[in-house]
């Protein structure tokens, strides 16, 4: 099971809030109740959720890959619904040339 703020919130008998701003280093609480989070957090096995993190970071913490192909290629796929001899997908252009 993954443990959550939420745990350590209530094993440290602190707000949600306060143990946000423990593990991320911020000011706002005093440095007896900054320990006593770290070590619940430690003790509990707490770890950092980095999709968590990516919706209040704005960063994705993610990587995309775009590959060119031919359209033809489509054409060839054996699952392709429009693989039938003559026909086209209709995203298809009518012009395979890669020039």
């Amino acid at each position: 099971m993954t443990v959550t703020i939420n745990d350590v919130a209530q094993a440290a008998g602190v707000s949600k809030g306060a143990v946000s701003y423990a593990l991320n280093g911020q000011p706002g609480v005093s440095d007896d109740t900054r320990e006593r989070i770290l070590r619940v957090a430690r003790e509990l096995g707490w770890k950092p959720n980095l999709r968590a993190k990516s919706l209040s970071s704005a960063k994705a913490f993610a990587v995309g890959l775009v590959v060119a192909r031919d359209p033809g290629f489509w054409e060839l796929t054996p699952s392709s619904p429009h693989s039938s001899p003559g026909s086209r997908p209709p995203w298809s252009s009518t012009n395979t040339s890669w020039s």
